[in-house]
């Protein structure tokens, strides 16, 4: 036990002399990190998802009721921050569909507004291009909501017929009527009820900051691998063969190395973290918030990344080739667990293989550690990674020695 604490205590000094290389390496890898995470945030939010829908409406002669209610849609809070209707006839507007400059054309039926109060219901055509962008995909959600709520609202405009006329109450029927088509078209016309304050991210239930940052923190972790490769310097094969005559295993030689190089990536990223914190005050609030408990989470976290680093290296069995694997196995990983693109934007087919990815646990493990708190089922997931990386750094010493 002796001998293993001293074995321990050499790999801490040895990690020591070493720490101001890595922590250059660290600081320029950080600096990339950051300038990634910002050009990705700029080109998933950076403009506006969608223009304006510019739509063609076709109306029948000398209908004043159909233009009147056109003119009211095209009103609609709901539909003039979207669409841009222009009145022309059917001819002149397929020709401007098919050049390109109309994303649709609607052609209102004759008695359109009449059919709809004697429950007729004349459709009106919707046409669109052959290849639809997202303006025409747009309009088209409006209209099937639209259609939708008029549904809606003539199903309970019927049934209250049908109760007020077997109830033998006929002569409340007018009144029932007008009192439901106020209540619908206010309904209708109210935009806070189809616009309501939810956020739709790639990023999921964080904000685009919020997913890179951790993103950005897992791949410290793993590309950090690069930085302290001076750590895992070969020629001692003799010197590990010495430290099992002495009692100390494989096992125990890696343990220590993993915590060191645990050690290591703690105080770069606190030394990190204390230098955003004062371009970002609100890093300290998040810090504050995590507690004790996010601290260990975090540990953990860096632990598990420590781990693995050290199996790459023990299994390639030379400098060169572990840089290499750190790198490129490092980019693979990170980009199936959805930490250069979101895993949103990804085949369905590449997030089913990137959700058992150790970076992918590793991402869920630091959002939870952040935002809502340690537990028992992500630190069994950081022990695994450790164990089994641990392991695989044995192997592939034993290998090589």
């Amino acid at each position: 036990m002796i001998a293993a604490f001293t074995y321990c205590r050499m790999e801490f000094k040895r990690a020591c002399r070493i720490f101001p290389v890595f922590m250059t390496g660290a600081i320029v890898l950080a600096a990339l990190l950051g300038t990634i995470a910002l050009l990705a945030g700029k080109v998933l939010y950076g403009e506006a998802a969608v223009g304006r829908v510019q739509t063609g409406v076709v109306l029948p002669e000398n209908d004043a009721i159909a233009r009147q209610a056109m003119t009211m849609l095209s009103s609609m809070d709901s539909v003039e921050s979207i669409c841009d209707f222009q009145y022309l006839d059917e001819e002149t507007g397929r020709s401007m569909l098919e050049s390109g400059q109309l994303s649709a054309l609607l052609i209102v039926p004759n008695d359109f507004v009449q059919s709809i109060m004697n429950g007729t219901n004349r459709q009106v055509t919707v046409v669109l291009p052959e290849n639809p962008g997202i303006e025409a995909k747009v309009l088209r959600e409006i209209t099937e909501a639209g259609t939708r709520t008029l549904k809606t609202a003539q199903a309970a405009i019927y049934a209250a017929d049908e109760w007020l006329t077997v109830s033998g109450k006929q002569d409340m029927i007018k009144q029932t009527e007008g009192d439901l088509n106020r209540l619908y078209l206010k309904y209708a016309l109210d935009r806070e009820i189809y616009f309501k304050g939810h956020m739709i991210s790639a990023a999921g239930d964080l904000t685009t900051a919020e997913h890179f940052v951790i993103c950005g923190i897992i791949m410290f972790l793993i590309l950090g691998g690069i930085p302290i490769s001076g750590f895992f310097g070969r020629g001692r094969a003799v010197f590990y063969k010495k430290l099992k005559i002495m009692g100390i295993g494989d096992g125990i030689s890696v343990a220590a190395e993993v915590l060191a190089v645990t050690c290591m990536y703690a105080a770069a990223l606190f030394i990190l973290a204390a230098a955003a914190g004062t371009v970002y005050p609100k890093l300290w609030e998040l810090a504050g918030r995590a507690g004790l408990g996010g601290a260990a989470g975090t540990f953990f976290i860096v632990m598990a990344g420590a781990a693995m680093v050290v199996a790459v290296y023990e299994l390639c069995g030379s400098r060169m080739a572990g840089m290499m694997a750190v790198f490129w196995g490092g980019i693979v990983m990170m980009f199936l667990s959805g930490g250069i693109i979101p895993s949103a934007f990804l085949p369905e087919a590449l997030r089913g293989a990137g959700a058992w990815m150790p970076a992918s646990l590793m991402i869920k493990a630091m959002e939870k550690t952040a935002f809502s708190g340690w537990d028992f089922a992500e630190a069994a997931k950081m022990a695994a990674i450790v164990l089994v990386s641990s392991g695989a750094a044995v192997l592939g010493r034993r290998s090589h020695g």
